[in-house]
């Protein structure tokens, strides 16, 4: 009994293998059809690519053509400072400002102190 079911399991393996490979065979007839029009959209990918790469390099251009802002914000502070310390001196002054949001007063409110009722079997069941 063990060999038939040895010998039936080899015969459906062998017989869906060759139905792979059938399958794969034809598929391979089909890729072509289907990237046709991959062709054609890398094409206009690669064309609006460099497109905004002129348009970049044009604004980078631009953008170092025009005077520098650094002599102006050194005549404003009187020396000059680093990136990271502008940003450490913005942080820190903010952390020592007043909250805007929150209480008028300080005063804690007085609530009400509520009486304890004692409770009974029937309500403790529901």
């Amino acid at each position: 009994m063990l060999e038939e079911t040895l010998t039936l399991a080899l015969i459906l393996l062998i017989g869906t293998h060759a139905h792979l490979i059938r399958r794969c065979t034809s598929l391979e007839g089909q890729i072509p059809n289907f990237t046709e029009g991959i062709n054609t959209k890398a094409g206009d990918l690669e064309v609006a690519v460099l497109e905004v790469r002129s348009l970049l390099d044009e604004a980078l251009d631009y953008i170092s053509d025009l005077p520098s802002a650094t002599p102006t914000m050194l005549t404003q502070t009187g020396e000059a400072e680093s990136l990271p310390s502008m940003i450490l001196s913005t942080l820190l002054s903010r952390m020592s400002m007043p909250p805007v949001d929150g209480a008028k007063h300080t005063e804690p409110e007085q609530w009400e102190i509520q009486e304890v009722l004692p409770t009974t079997k029937n309500e403790t069941q529901d």
